[in-house]
């Protein structure tokens, strides 16, 4: 029988238009003065004293903690410590106010496996949804503009083959934006918390032995792309290249850049338009471009080839495939 247990959640005030704040000439900047200035500092001071009162993190959003315990003495005197560690040693703002922190506490009993398909209590919950999309789609079927409507978080997670037994390869992932992180943990990647690039490839040095293959994921050109702003996007590339050499100190064996999506300044959103790959081994040959843009990768000899064979292509850079026939 499961035990109950302590849920606490936590997140900054106002952090939203605290990130508005911050220093920088682009949001991409802002967010990173936000995550070194703001984020980096309260995320130490959250779990510095976590283990001890018997607490773990179970995930984290943005500025956002869940955490659990087993003891809800302990989790309360957790909180309380927090609370008073902000209040007499201060995070500040940049115009000098105090980072504001809110706590609540929640009990229950977590639910063991919420893939198990002969749950009783899933089964009602799934019929009561099914019961009230009958009942509600009709009264607002002929409304406008809005004639239908989506209930967000009812779901479970998929069976997904795990990149691991797929690929043979044991993964990591290091991410910043939540949803990446989540992706990447539906297929077995192992998440390592980073909050900025430079975090992320130094984490990669630091992890290097320990795992087959990285993904690390790079946000800020896709937001700038879809504000439509050409200088913040440019900054961002800049930025990135500027950390790049962080994890050229030790050269993987196959690296890939590339993107999943275009993001066109003059679109202002994703678009249709090919990503330009750059792989790299000492097996992969060269093009002998000394620039890695979407035109050079227009005349590159990968050509153009849908997104699904690129972990083939890295998986034989790696000589990972067997040789069969002549």
């Amino acid at each position: 029988m499961a035990e109950l247990k302590t849920f606490l959640f936590t997140d900054i005030v106002g952090s939203v238009d605290l990130k508005s704040t911050m220093p920088g000439h682009s949001d991409a900047e802002r967010d990173q003065a936000f995550i070194v200035q703001i984020l980096s500092p309260h995320r130490a001071r959250i779990e510095l004293n976590l283990a001890s009162h018997g607490g773990r993190v179970v995930s984290t959003a943005g500025d956002g903690h869940f955490l659990v315990f087993s003891d809800t003495v302990l989790a309360a005197r957790w909180a309380i410590g927090i609370e008073q560690s902000h209040r007499d040693d201060p995070i500040r703002t940049p115009d000098g106010n105090a980072v504001a922190v809110r706590i609540s506490i929640h009990l229950g009993i977590p639910q063991i496996d919420p893939r198990d398909e002969n749950n009783s209590g899933q089964k009602k919950m799934a019929a009561l949804i099914a019961d009230f999309y009958k009942a509600a789609l009709p009264i607002i079927a002929k409304e406008k503009p809005a004639n239908g409507f989506l209930m967000r978080g009812i779901a479970h997670q998929p069976h997904i083959p795990l990149f691991e037994e797929r690929y043979k390869l044991k993964p990591a992932c290091l991410a910043v934006y939540p949803m990446y992180k989540g992706l990447a943990q539906l297929v077995g990647m192992k998440k390592i918390e980073a909050q900025t690039i430079q975090q992320q490839f130094e984490l990669y040095l630091k992890e290097y032995d320990n795992f087959d293959f990285f993904f690390i994921h790079y946000k800020y050109t896709d937001k700038a792309g879809e504000d439509g702003d050409f200088v913040a996007k440019m900054k961002a590339i800049e930025y990135f290249d500027a950390a790049l050499p962080i994890l050229l100190r030790k050269k993987p064996g196959v690296l890939v850049i590339t993107g999943d999506h275009s993001t066109p300044v003059s679109v202002k959103g994703h678009s249709w338009h090919p990503q330009p790959v750059l792989l790299n081994s000492e097996f992969s040959g060269s093009d002998k471009l000394e620039r890695f843009t979407e035109t050079g990768a227009n005349i590159g000899s990968l050509g153009i080839f849908e997104s699904k064979f690129l972990m083939r292509l890295m998986q034989a850079n790696a000589k990972m495939f067997d040789k069969f026939g002549a």
